[in-house]
Parts: structure tokens; C-alpha cells; sequence
């Protein structure tokens, strides 16, 4: 394994990655059980003046529901003006966290992704949702880091995000070959979207796997505020190796 079952559970408990400044809005369609407009996602509990705020297991709920909910619609041909506020706003609230340590680039780059929204993106974004595919998430404006924060939400029982941080301890371990510019940004390439299907990917299943052999538990904030124990994910190994790597 990667770290001992102790500091996994260690650093998982520690992570605090938080966007306090993402806004987003879901309107009601179909089914969707969270509506309302949000401000602020939180790793874990929220400070109570936060009353808008959600934390990360709640946004992945949201994520889904919308995703699904779209889906469906464009399936059965009764997709609205409403179902696509939806799948900009959860797009671009997406893209915000996983830009939110960059200071001004978040807002920079939900601007962008907006931008440059074609009449078919949120066809392309529902055809990557359809078939878990990193490569179709990447719509204009958007890389294959923040590709993979959208299987991460959507898919967190499967994937976990490829940031700089957690690939340099990948790659000082040996375990993978990425194409990395010299100030670490991964780069937008075939070969590094076929590390993340075939290496990383299953890297962190496999990781995810041992440790719930193992029994290994963390204590974390559940998507109805109550503090409980959990299993590990694909995504929780990859949190806990966030916190590992270099800052």
C-alpha cells in the first residue's frame, strides 16, 4: 500500500480542501430532491453562519441527481431551458472547486467555460456522464484535471481526482509515467488520459480495496451533518494522498 492504514485514515480525516466562495443554483426538474441556491462547499462540517453552504457528500448528491436527471430528459426528448441552467450551474460549480485554491482562476475559468458553451455541449457532457469518459468531459474550457473532478463527483465510488499534487507522489513512487510541464500542470494529452484509465484509476481502486480488507474507517461529516464512521472510496485515497503530497 501506498501509506500505512493508519496515516490514510489520518490524512482522509485532515482533508480540508473547501471552496467557500462557489455559488451555484438548481431549479426544480424531475425528481431532484436538492434545490435552492448554494454558497460555499466544505470538505467536511459546516461553520452554522453558512446557512447555503454544503459539503463535499452533499455536492456529490446534487452532482448526480442533476447529471441523472438531464440525462433522462434528453433521453425521453423533454430536455428544458430549465434542465440546462442546471447542467451549466453543477458545470461550472464543478470547475470553481477544483480551481478554488488558484485564487482568481476559478472565476476565470467558469467565465471561460461559459464562454464558450456551444448548443451541444451539454450533449457531449451527457454522453461522457453515459459512459464515464474523461476524454468527453473535456469541453472547451476545460483539461483533464477538471475532467477528472467531474468522474470524481459523479462517479465517487470509482474515481478520484488527478491533481499535480497527488501525481508527483504517484510518479516519486514510480507507479506512473504522466507527461508533466516543469512547473507541474499536467498536461491536456492521449497518454495521460490513458494514465488515468489504466494506471490511476484502478490504482486507487485497488488502494480503496485494501483498506476496507483491512476494516479502515474515518471519521467525516455525512450529507445530513452527522458525524459518522465510513468506508474508503477511490476518492477518499485519493484525498488522503492529497494531504500526503507537498503542498
Amino acid at each position: 500500500m501506498l501509506l500505512p492504514v493508519e496515516e490514510y485514515i489520518k490524512r482522509r480525516e485532515a482533508y480540508s480542501y473547501s471552496d467557500k466562495t462557489c455559488q451555484f443554483k438548481v431549479v426544480q426538474t424531475g425528481k431532484l430532491s436538492l434545490i435552492g441556491e448554494f454558497h460555499g462547499i466544505y470538505a467536511g462540517a459546516i461553520p452554522n453562519s453558512c446557512t447555503k453552504a454544503v459539503n463535499i457528500r452533499v455536492f456529490e448528491k446534487i452532482c448526480r441527481e442533476v447529471f441523472n436527471d438531464c440525462n433522462e430528459a434528453l433521453n425521453k426528448g423533454s430536455f428544458t431551458d430549465n434542465h440546462l441552467k442546471n447542467i451549466k450551474s453543477i458545470t461550472c460549480a464543478i470547475v470553481h472547486w477544483k480551481m478554488a485554491s488558484q485564487g482568481g482562476r476559478a472565476n476565470k475559468n467558469v467565465k471561460n467555460v461559459l464562454e464558450k458553451w456551444s448548443p451541444r455541449t451539454h450533449i457531449q457532457l451527457l454522453g461522457a456522464f453515459k459512459n464515464k469518459a474523461i476524454g468527453a468531459f473535456r469541453i472547451q474550457g476545460v483539461r483533464i484535471p477538471t475532467a477528472t473532478a467531474f468522474l470524481r463527483f459523479l462517479f465517487p465510488e470509482h474515481f478520484g481526482i488527478m491533481d499535480s499534487r497527488v501525481a508527483k507522489f504517484t510518479e516519486e513512487k514510480g507507479l506512473t509515467n504522466l507527461s508533466i510541464r516543469d512547473d507541474g500542470y499536467i498536461n491536456d494529452t492521449r497518454r495521460n488520459i490513458e494514465q488515468y484509465e489504466n494506471i490511476y484509476s484502478p490504482l486507487l481502486k485497488k488502494e480503496s480495496e485494501s483498506l476496507n480488507q483491512k476494516s479502515a474507517r474515518f471519521i467525516d461529516v455525512d450529507q445530513f451533518k452527522r458525524i459518522s464512521e465510513f468506508t474508503f472510496r477511490p476518492c477518499d485515497v485519493e484525498m488522503a494522498l492529497w494531504e500526503a503530497g507537498e503542498p
